[in-house]
């Protein structure tokens, strides 16, 4: 399992004789390996995994990398890419013509770092727990509601065919997901929902003055590209920004009209001023002409459900 420790906390002292275990069994023919990343001596870091016997009826051997593990204070620095740039080698220089990881289904973060290794999703794997303590022993896996448990398999290798045999509602769903993460991964403090952000994007452009009238939440959800959203589920979402201090209330004529203020307009100028570096980094590696495209397939996949269940 390709993780860090739970809550990304230190080591203890089991765990590191763990990694000495790791080590020494490394040492010990071509099978396994136990890398480290070392700062002046110190252990801040390990990748351990295998290559696996060639099957007879498979050509070829697998690669997996088990488990990377930094310590928090050496994280973001370069330490856990250097360690996974080695794995992979180390196991690409034994003849592993697949390399292979696993990680918890929703933990986008570890998902994301391996993306950027060059991996890619290959696969779901579920689980059944047949009893409580063994679905106890993994709360990372753990679902209020069901004992399923789930892990993504990824790998370097993924065909255009078994792309094709995939399911769009799967892949707009992990999409869906994995760009939500990312946004609230991206908030430096200030915690904020899509919906307000909208509501902040409708105000921001008549600004705080005191001339400006404000706008009913009528005015603001005919403004919104999504028109979807209930009037009263955006009057809640108001609510919460003006008790923030965000946005102002004031009742005329027998209307509520929102304006928004100086902290309002600090907020939303960061947000967008952000908008064009986070744009880049989700866009990285993606052709102008593929995104246009991959738009207007979603655009006909959406008319086509549409035209099924109206």
């Amino acid at each position: 399992m390709s993780l860090e420790l739970a809550g990304g906390n230190t080591m203890t002292a089991e765990e590191s004789d763990d990694v000495a275990t790791l080590l020494a069994r490394s040492a010990n023919g071509d099978r396994y390996f136990c890398l480290v990343a070392d700062d002046d001596g110190d252990i801040v870091g390990f990748v351990n995994g295998e290559v696996k016997p060639e099957d007879e009826v498979v050509p070829g051997r697998d690669g997996e990398i088990e488990t990377l593990y930094v310590a928090p204070e050496s994280r973001r620095r370069g330490a856990g890419s250097a360690l996974a740039t080695a794995a992979i080698k180390w196991l690409q220089d034994h003849d592993a013509s697949l390399i292979h990881l696993e990680t918890w289904l929703h933990d986008y973060t570890v998902q994301n770092f391996w993306v950027g290794c060059g991996f890619e999703l290959a696969s779901l794997r579920m689980v059944l727990s047949a009893t409580e303590d063994a679905l106890a022993s993994h709360p990372q896996a753990t679902n209020s509601d069901t004992t399923l448990k789930s892990t993504r398999m990824m790998h370097a290798h993924l065909s255009d065919t078994d792309l094709a045999c995939q399911s769009a509602v799967y892949w707009t769903g992990v999409t869906h997901e994995a760009l939500v993460a990312f946004a609230k991964a991206q908030r430096t403090g200030e915690e904020y929902t899509r919906k307000q952000f909208l509501l902040l994007c409708a105000l921001s452009e008549s600004g705080p003055t005191s001339e400006c009238q404000g706008k009913t939440m009528s005015e603001m959800r005919a403004s919104l590209p999504i028109s979807s959203i209930s009037e009263d589920n955006l009057t809640v979402e108001a609510e919460g920004l003006v008790q923030r201090g965000w946005l102002t209330k004031e009742n005329k004529d027998g209307e509520n009209k929102y304006r928004i203020t100086e902290t309002g307009c600090r907020i939303i100028a960061e947000l967008l001023r952000r908008g064009p570096e986070l744009r880049a980094r989700l866009h990285n590696g993606i052709d102008g002409a593929d995104y246009i495209t991959t738009v207007k397939v979603l655009q006909q996949l959406i008319r086509n459900a549409n035209s099924v269940t109206g």
